[in-house]
């Protein structure tokens, strides 16, 4: 390739680059008003799912299903451990090899999900947060989704 040939091919390449470039920051702030457009449309769809207690409705064919989930939430980090080690509820506090003593939190929240007296004894140390949330989805998706939640019960 000859010196000319070089600079041509040069200069082709930075206008493709900078045509791609000019692209992309248009298409990121077309996908920026289109997600927050869609975030609008979801929490309507959540809002009115919740008030016409809808858990899961066929739409022309796609579906609309209402989800919701309750987890633990702390409000007592200090004052939980405390009472764990006072308790001697070992199954729940961990050390780390820094010689930190934490509470084991995964192990807890699994816990309280069994046993009724273990999360009364430690209701002073702890919350609950809702998180709710619709899909949108085709009617084949929908299916395997429902598979899935179900496969995940057992």
């Amino acid at each position: 390739m000859s010196l000319n040939e070089k600079v041509v091919k040069a200069k082709t390449l930075d206008d493709s680059i900078e045509s791609l470039e000019l692209q992309k920051k248009e298409l990121e702030e077309k996908i920026k008003t289109l997600t927050e457009e869609r975030d609008s449309v979801y929490l309507e769809l959540l809002t009115e799912a919740k008030e016409k207690h809808i858990k899961d409705e066929k739409v022309n064919d796609l579906f609309l299903t209402y989800f919701s989930r309750e987890d633990v939430t702390w409000l007592d980090d200090a004052g939980l451990l405390k009472k764990l080690q006072e308790n001697k509820a070992t199954d729940f506090i961990k050390v780390t090899t820094k010689v930190t003593t934490s509470i084991d939190k995964n192990a807890l929240k699994k816990a309280f999900k069994t046993n009724e007296s273990l999360k009364e004894t430690y209701k002073d140390y702890y919350g609950t947060k809702l998180t709710e949330y619709v899909t949108v989805t085709t009617e084949e998706n929908h299916a395997k989704m429902l598979e899935h939640i179900e496969e995940n019960k057992k």
